[in-house]
């Protein structure tokens, strides 16, 4: 259970109002919006026709698949029916005009999970995606640190591995291609962790474009992890907009001690 922080200059929706242990600016969110609180950086916004910039999607309900869906006109992982299953959870706008239809694949015998969002305009008028992340994870700490790959002309996947530090740290291409120069990889690793043992959180954008893929570290000391493509614009959305899918790798299960069970309920949470 996550501790009852007071989280003073923080806002607080109005049915929490003067509740100051809660508010929207840190707790964990599949996928968070502008315009309610959350200053931390936003996996999804929008502009409606009317020029409004807030959105508020809540659960719909949710559907057990074997096998994992294709997304179309995107590359993907791929498995059989017997070797995955798939969650789909989908939210929906209080207003009626979009929904968000989340999907997560575990395949059978590996610490992996996929995670992909497709966004449905189910109104009459115009969205415009400003930005629409693959991913995006939050972490109760940041007791990490952060691992990336850059390189160069025959130099390719250099590791880099430095301390997880307050503020956005990106790490991106705008080549059109996932590139030499950086490539489309983040981790977060405990800082003890070595190559043989210790809890290490892997993410993978499957996707060969330019990228975005960032960590940021508020002022409560919580992590926010996104991946996602860069800046562009998507008019009408009127039969949903596929985003690319992101891996991630799952500490494997080891005897009990407290930073592996901090991991593990990260993920329960999730």
């Amino acid at each position: 259970m996550r501790p009852a922080l007071d989280r003073a200059n923080s806002p607080q929706p109005a049915a929490y109002e003067n509740e100051r242990t809660f508010s929207l600016d840190v707790v964990p969110q599949e996928i968070s919006t502008n315009g309610h609180g959350d200053f931390r950086i936003s996996s999804l916004e929008v502009v409606l026709e009317d020029g409004t910039t807030v959105i508020e999607l809540w659960y719909e309900g949710y559907e057990i698949k074997k096998g994992k869906p294709a997304l179309e006109g995107l590359p993907a992982l791929y498995a059989k029916d017997d070797e995955a299953e798939t969650l789909e959870i989908t939210l929906s706008d209080t207003k009626g005009r979009m929904k968000a239809i989340l999907s997560y694949t575990v395949f059978e015998g590996d610490g992996v999970l996929t995670r992909s969002v497709r966004y449905v305009n189910t109104c009459k008028e115009s969205i415009r995606l400003e930005n629409a992340a693959s991913l995006s994870l939050d972490f109760p700490d940041h007791d990490f640190d952060r691992l990336s790959l850059y390189g160069g002309h025959a130099s390719e996947r250099n590791l880099e591995r430095i301390r997880l530090m307050r503020g956005v740290m990106e790490t991106g291409s705008t080549r059109g291609a996932s590139s030499h120069q950086q490539s489309p990889f983040l981790a977060l690793a405990r800082p003890k962790t070595g190559e043989l043992s210790g809890d290490v959180y892997g993410f993978s954008l499957i996707y060969s474009g330019s990228f975005r893929m960032a960590t940021e570290v508020e002022q409560f000391g919580t992590t926010r992890l996104f991946a996602r493509r860069p800046q562009w614009h998507v008019a009408g959305v009127p039969q949903g907009v596929p985003q690319p899918s992101a891996a991630r790798q799952v500490p494997a299960p080891r005897a009990p001690d407290p930073r592996q069970q901090l991991g593990s309920d990260v993920f329960r949470f999730q």
